[in-house]
């Protein structure tokens, strides 16, 4: 998501700042001091979509999925992104509805255990085999009581006039993913970043996960390719390795790496994820040196992925 500056106040990299913070306390666990800062910030900017936003996932991660809905809902009313929120909002009601018909499903005595359920597909399974068996049986015998029919004419066995058929050309071959990729691709679908994922595959070399997940919209900094990649990182520890690309209208727009062992360090010394990431493309200018003068720089906001610095907030 592009991070809107809402009103006079912070500037866009002090903004950032708190948002990057927010997301160092989500990452370690600490989800009661994440929305403690979180509540804070909106405090002094009721308005601000990015925090709503965020506000929203981390009452997803606490289960309390009608609240998080709320927090997207106010989000997307504050954003131009407002059709990937209302989608959040969705997805953390059908969450509730899940849950309850699950409670429903014990209260009624249906079983919900795998055990059980593969039991009864199993019997369920036996009576349409049955089923299907007789009635081919029946079928046959049915078939045997036909008539005999008796030829009174000598059959025409030469070949009709007409033109000659023309051979089908060969279908061309169909392209399906790896049943391994496949399988990595739909695990990730039930992740918190599910719904931007667009290709994931495991490289068969090491534990990397190498991931396409749709751009947010608008600009975005090298801090937003390390936080998905931490989610993911987050999601499976069997990874060492993270590649992501960010993709917009079939466009590459930025590559980065995060390994577990930068992620790990950047969370331990509470550093911005961004510094952690490596091998990104394009490459980022690195921040100028301060004055001679001894005077502390202008503060200014990250660069983007394309290498350029957006225009500073309010």
């Amino acid at each position: 998501m592009a991070l809107e500056v809402p009103g006079n106040g912070k500037s866009f990299a002090q903004l950032e700042a708190d948002l990057a913070r927010i997301n160092v306390m989500r990452l370690r666990g600490d989800i009661q001091t994440a929305k403690h800062l979180c509540a804070e910030l909106l405090a002094q900017r009721p308005d601000f979509a990015q925090a709503q936003a965020l506000m929203g996932d981390l009452c997803m991660d606490s289960d309390e999925y009608l609240k998080a809905a709320d927090w997207y809902e106010m989000a997307a009313a504050n954003s131009d992104e407002s059709p990937t929120l209302h989608h959040r909002a969705e997805l953390a009601r059908r969450r509730v509805d899940e849950i309850e018909a699950l409670a429903a499903t014990k209260r009624l005595g249906i079983p919900t255990s795998r055990h059980k359920l593969n039991f009864f597909a199993g019997l369920l399974l036996t009576m349409v085999l049955a089923v299907c068996g007789m009635a081919f049986y029946v079928g046959g015998q049915l078939g045997n009581k036909e008539a005999t029919k008796v030829i009174n004419r000598p059959l025409n066995l030469s070949p009709q006039p007409g033109p000659s058929p023309k051979e089908a050309p060969p279908a061309a071959p169909a392209f399906s993913l790896p049943a391994g990729d496949e399988r990595v691709f739909n695990s990730l679908k039930g992740s918190p970043l599910g719904s931007r994922v667009l290709l994931a595959y495991r490289d068969p070399r090491g534990p990397t996960l190498v991931v396409s997940v749709e751009a947010p919209a608008g600009e975005f900094t090298k801090t937003a390719i390390a936080l998905d990649a931490a989610q993911f990182l987050k999601d499976d520890s069997s990874l060492d390795r993270v590649v992501v690309r960010f993709l917009r209208g079939g466009e590459t727009l930025a590559i980065g790496t995060l390994t577990r062992r930068s992620y790990d360090t950047a969370v331990a010394e509470g550093k911005d994820l961004g510094q952690a990431l490596e091998d990104v493309w394009p490459k980022v200018e690195p921040e100028s040196a301060p004055p001679p003068g001894g005077s502390e720089p202008a503060p200014t906001q990250p660069a983007t992925s394309h290498g350029t610095e957006p225009s500073s907030g309010p």
